[in-house]
């Protein structure tokens, strides 16, 4: 669905924000055994992922930025095998083929900053929703869109000079890994930022309920009948235009 909705919308700037590879293989958490050699085949479904990305999106700029499962690569060298640490040809930019694709990386420990937003994957933890936006909003002292906690949120902070805000963008991830136990206090979202000539920018953090999102009078589900449904009721309401913005984030 966030797929289709992207190649609808073809934003000027895309960024991934991390975790979008999960290392599984070499991660700390227990693992299934059925997966442990399934390392290559993981690299090639996500290579042909973004290549279609990159296919879809040919005039948008993509940003990627590393997220700490991304980072297991490097902790794992570090670890292990510090002989191949910087070996090009073991790094992200090389196994996701992002140099080929035009796509840039943007490393864990950096951040990408766009106008007057600062976009990071994010550092620390939390159970509930809010809590790592308040935390990097302190860090950081400006406005920050951050992923890692997997929650959607929406933090603001008023002083003197102004409001600043902080923004958990959610996760587009299964949100019943295996190696949590119980229920994983995760939530589906993204974000849409549409700027006004750099001095204003709106956030569109958009919530993923029951597969079913919508933005400008568009549903985008996994409901086959819902699609009608929606578009009717929205005519009816005199809500419904079927335009596209052509700037976002």
């Amino acid at each position: 669905m966030v797929f289709r909705f992207v190649k609808d919308y073809q934003p000027e700037i895309l960024i991934i924000g991390g975790d979008f590879f999960d290392f599984y293989q070499i991660s700390e958490f227990d693992k299934e055994p059925k997966r442990l050699l399934q390392l290559q085949d993981d690299l090639h479904l996500a290579v042909r992922f973004l290549k279609e990305l990159r296919d879809s999106l040919p005039g948008t700029r993509i940003i990627f930025l590393e997220g700490n499962h991304e980072f297991r690569l490097t902790a794992f060298k570090w670890r292990r095998v510090p002989a191949l640490a910087y070996l090009d040809a073991l790094s992200p930019q090389k196994l996701f083929c992002l140099e080929e694709l035009n796509i840039e990386y943007v490393d864990y420990r950096d951040f990408f900053q766009y106008n007057k937003l600062v976009f990071i994957h994010g550092t620390g933890g939390a159970s509930e929703s809010g809590v790592l936006a308040k935390t990097n909003l302190r860090r950081y002292g400006t406005n920050i869109i951050m992923g890692h906690g997997h929650k959607t949120a929406k933090i603001t902070r008023t002083t003197l000079d102004g409001t600043i805000g902080a923004w958990e963008a959610g996760a587009l991830c299964e949100l019943k890994p295996e190696y949590v136990k119980g229920i994983a206090n995760w939530s589906h979202g993204f974000c849409v930022i549409e700027y006004f000539k750099d001095v204003y920018f709106r956030v569109n953090d958009i919530n993923i309920i029951r597969n079913t999102f919508s933005f400008e009078g568009k549903i985008y589900t996994s409901h086959a009948d819902w699609t009608k449904e929606y578009n009717e009721s929205q005519e009816e309401r005199g809500w419904f235009s079927g335009t596209n913005a052509n700037t976002s984030v």
